[in-house]
């Protein structure tokens, strides 16, 4: 089973805290194995819930690479209960932002909401992990992106 690591950050001021030396945050473990870091800051009314999957290239054949770009926009097809191009509507319908990218050693998407948004955030990231909607309509169109 891969490594999942979800970060729930509230309100990221990275730069104030970096400057000072130090990240307030908390890490804990779920029972499902979710790792989890919590950090919290009130700064600012945002929330970014970040999940990334401890999969990328590297565990792919040197001979068939593409498959973890390619599942990463997969998995932004729907699910059983989003349908196919809704993923993002309801972020940007919130007035939020979101993206993923891949690399070598991990898989990582990230939803930016207002901070009264944080429980469509999560909800978005479990339909993502519970129930994605793989369909040959959304393997075709994504094999066209990526490939």
């Amino acid at each position: 089973m891969k490594k999942i690591l979800i970060i729930i950050a509230l309100c990221l001021p990275f730069l104030v805290q970096a400057q000072s030396g130090k990240i307030d945050f908390v890490e804990y473990k779920l029972d499902n194995g979710l790792h989890v870091i919590l950090q919290e800051d009130h700064t600012t009314p945002n929330i970014v819930i970040s999940l990334m999957y401890h999969v990328g290239s590297k565990n792919e054949d040197p001979n068939l690479t593409g498959f973890a770009h390619f599942f990463e926009h997969l998995m932004f097809e729907g699910t059983q209960n989003i349908k196919r191009h809704e993923y993002d509507k309801y972020v940007m319908n919130a007035g939020g932002n979101l993206n993923a990218n891949t690399f070598f050693d991990r898989t990582y998407y990230y939803e930016l909401l207002p901070s009264n948004e944080l429980a469509l955030g999560l909800w978005l990231e479990s339909e993502r992990l519970l129930h994605p909607n793989i369909e040959a309509i959304g393997i075709k169109t994504q094999k066209d992106v990526v490939c």
